[in-house]
């Protein structure tokens, strides 16, 4: 099996794409505004004093806050690796064959097994180094106090599981599917099911090695919780993962020496079926590899399928009316893959609200991350329109069509929002439901906060058809679009005192609104601007 000629293409590919830095630089300032984001949280309401008083019992005033700032860092690490992961595998083979050329690396003395082989080694290291580019702020916790060596060890070890994982779920994505936004969205998804597997996996071991070493008595209580604060809401929430730590640790050096064995063991296991994607990788690629048309049986299949049965004459007017009213907007969901994105969300979020409203107490606390996940959904398909008409040179024929900048933008922005809008609706209601679950006196604030997500669920859009038109990688324009459309209000609303000092006035909420719509309102410019220059890249 031939790999050199494979690495070495690839490397000298990917040194040649500005997203390669761009995308170590936007972990590691991950990282390092997570660490920001902190400082100026704890240093609120006296927060930072609580955890100082904390480790003033342990001989190191220190230590409670060191503690605290590990967990918070390495939760960041774990989902910029769970999410960032996938991606960078996730196109390495699907490219190769959109453009043609995996036809000619078979014309070479190389393998299907030494390609794929190839690529994921390259992107194995590439995956290292946006890992290490996140590792030198973790220093800054380490020498605050509060971390021992089999902290680093133990965070170590779970963060390069994740990192693993996420590998393998985008190599496989990558050659199952040949469309670039099928193999993003079939990466994340591949991601968090093997995740959650890893997770419960990971959750059942360490039950039956607490239970064999006696040092504690499972009841489904104290052991369960302490494992849900270090692995869910220590990783995904921002909960004290320093502080579950010492009391797991302190139960004895047995438990402690199984439980790392145990993570050693997961690692080495999660290497192997990266080993193992690689080898079905690279036989659906020797299976694949030609580009020939379906069979008569597939076209058959796939059209039964997606051929509409239901209202068939109301569905035709509809698109009719969308048609005639303006084309671009009519691009948006006229496909059977755009109709079904847009119900395929609905029926997600009732879904996810069905299981949810199960447990009344947590029901309220589930929202705002399906809020989250809606709204990176949207820039997601904000950033990625007009890639295709970019690449293809239609979106250079749209504009000599009859229609002015302003409709092409307006068209493209109500399909968008026409696409989302009835799982945005539902949640709305989702919303109100959980207000009235937690009894809020302050109306004020609650209409406010139903003021942000409206301005969040039509500004979004707006800046991610900007970045889709300036950015030339898909990945850097949807990063930006969640930063800018997402981020900074999350931030904006976190900093009170910051904004009373600034503006004079205690209402955040206030602030934020006005602050998107004028976002909104620059980006509308910009984008006007740039269609009507005709200044946009045409490849990605």
């Amino acid at each position: 099996m031939t790999l050199w000629p494979v690495i070495v293409r690839e490397l000298r590919a990917q040194s040649r794409q500005s997203a390669t830095y761009w995308l170590r630089v936007a972990a590691a300032g991950t990282v390092l505004g997570m660490f920001v984001f902190l400082l100026l949280r704890l240093g609120r309401a006296g927060g930072l004093f609580t955890v100082i008083s904390q480790g003033t019992s342990r001989g190191n005033p220190f230590s409670g806050f060191g503690a605290v700032l590990f967990g918070q860092l390495n939760a960041t690490i774990f989902l910029c690796n769970a999410f960032l992961a996938p991606l960078l595998t996730a196109d390495c083979i699907s490219r190769e064959r959109r453009e043609g050329t995996l036809g000619l690396l078979f014309l070479t003395n190389l393998s299907a097994a030494g390609i794929v082989a190839g690529k994921a080694f390259v992107h194995a290291l590439r995956g290292v180094m946006l890992f290490c580019a996140m590792l030198p702020v973790l220093a800054i916790p380490v020498l605050v106090g509060g971390v021992a060596a089999k902290d680093c060890i133990m965070a170590l070890l779970i963060n390069s599981i994740v990192l693993v994982l996420g590998l393998t779920a985008g190599m496989l994505a990558s050659t199952l599917s040949r469309a670039w936004i099928r193999a993003f969205v079939l990466a994340e998804l591949l991601s968090a099911s093997l995740l959650l597997i890893f997770m419960n996996v990971h959750f059942a071991l360490f039950k039956q090695v607490t239970l064999m070493t006696g040092m504690f008595t499972y009841r489904g209580s104290i052991v369960e919780k302490l494992f849900e604060s270090f692995i869910f809401h220590t990783n995904i929430g921002w909960s004290r993962w320093g502080t579950t730590w010492d009391n797991i640790w302190s139960a004895g050096a047995s438990i402690g020496a199984d439980w790392m064995a145990l993570v050693a063991t997961l690692a080495v296991g999660a290497v192997l079926l990266l080993l193992f994607a690689v080898m079905m990788a690279a036989a659906q690629v020797r299976r694949s590899w030609r580009e020939e048309p379906s069979s008569r049986r597939m076209t058959e299949t796939r059209k039964a399928l997606t051929r509409p049965r239901f209202a068939t004459a109301t569905l035709r007017r509809r698109l009719s009316r969308s048609l005639e009213r303006n084309p671009i907007g009519w691009l948006q969901h006229y496909s059977w893959s755009g109709r079904i994105t847009k119900w395929g969300w609905l029926a997600a979020i009732i879904v996810v609200e069905s299981f949810a409203i199960a447990d009344v107490t947590s029901f309220p606390d589930v929202q705002p991350l399906i809020v989250f996940v809606l709204v990176a959904g949207l820039a997601f398909t904000a950033s990625a329109s007009f890639r295709e008409e970019r690449e293809s040179g239609a979106l250079e024929l749209l504009l000599v069509c009859p229609l002015t900048v302003a409709q092409l933008i307006w068209g493209r922005l109500r399909g968008i929002w026409m696409q989302y809008l009835p799982s945005f609706a539902l949640l709305i209601l989702c919303l109100a439901v959980s207000t009235e679950m937690q009894n809020y006196d302050n109306a004020h604030k609650t209409g406010w906060f139903y003021a942000i997500t409206i301005a969040v669920f039509v500004t979004v859009p707006v800046i991610g058809l900007f970045f889709s038109l300036h950015t030339a990688n898909f990945l850097a324009a949807w990063l930006w679009t969640m930063a800018l459309g997402i981020g900074l209000p999350l931030l904006v609303v976190d900093q009170q005192r910051l904004i009373l000092w600034f503006f004079g006035t205690p209402n955040a909420e206030a602030v934020v609104f006005c602050l998107q719509w004028i976002v909104a309102e620059v980006f509308w410019l910009l984008l006007y601007d740039r269609l009507s220059r005709r200044r946009f890249l045409i490849h990605a």
